[in-house]
């Protein structure tokens, strides 16, 4: 079992703007001591409440991988509300949303916020409606940032895992009412990157729910998948209207 210490040096190395240091060595390792049943239940929310402050460091990597150390933690350990509350405050506003980079590896917050967002959906530990929120806010923040490193299938993978918990049709379909006005608003000139990011993102989460939708292999049924794939279509055919229309 892992004690204080230990974790401690974790979260620290979790920071570490040096790749090797954090991902390969410390996001490794808490990977392995959830899998391997090393760290009890005070120690999981001792890690939790760590990586929970990791997600207001001055340093992107840092609270990336805060966000990472949660999605992990999903399967093992039920989020504390001020998680899920800071979690759902700092992903949709994260104003660096770089992928892989040369000097510091992989940073992927938006990749690593959307697991967390997918881990505590398809364990029912946090309200659909408020996961959902979170992504149509990601998907409509004003970025000029364009997603390169499949954060749109990172996303649209954590939205799928969500709706297989939601059973109300309702809730499945109407987040998407603030996304379907960006994308109706369109304007002649370049695209901005929040909206070609959730065009992509929308498109990847179709083909999701138009196929089979995995967690860990294994696949999931999803309660409303026609229905959201409607309102989907739906948000979709204004910007593309030249090359698709509705069957």
């Amino acid at each position: 079992m892992l004690d204080d210490s230990a974790v401690d040096r974790l979260v620290r190395d979790l920071a570490s703007p040096d790749p090797v240091v954090r991902d390969d060595g410390a996001a490794t390792a808490v990977g392995a001591a959830l899998a391997q049943g090393d760290l009890d239940a005070p120690h999981r929310r001792r890690l939790g409440d760590a990586a929970c402050a990791l997600l207001t460091h001055p340093r992107a990597e840092a609270r990336s991988f805060g966000a990472l150390t949660l999605a992990m933690l999903g399967a093992h350990e039920p989020p504390r509300e001020a998680w899920v509350d800071a979690l759902l405050a700092w992903y949709p506003t994260e104003p660096d949303q770089r992928g892989w980079d040369d000097d510091l590896g992989w940073v992927h917050a938006v990749a690593h916020g959307a697991d967390a967002l997918g881990a505590w959906g398809v364990t029912r530990a946090v309200a659909p409606t408020r996961l959902l929120e979170a992504v149509a806010d990601r998907l409509t923040t004003p970025s000029d940032a364009v997603w390169r490193d499949q954060e749109d299938d990172r996303l649209a993978c954590a939205t799928a895992l969500v709706l297989s918990r939601c059973e109300d049709e309702q809730v499945a379909t109407t987040w998407l009412a603030p996304v379907v006005e960006l994308l109706a608003d369109g304007e002649p000139g370049p695209v901005p990157g929040h909206v070609s990011n959730a065009l992509r993102t929308l498109r990847g989460l179709y083909v999701t729910l138009d196929q089979q939708p995995l967690q860990d292999g294994a696949p999931l049924a999803v309660p409303h998948a026609a229905a959201v794939r409607g309102a989907l279509a739906a948000a979709l055919e204004p910007p593309t209207a030249w090359a698709w229309r509705r069957a």
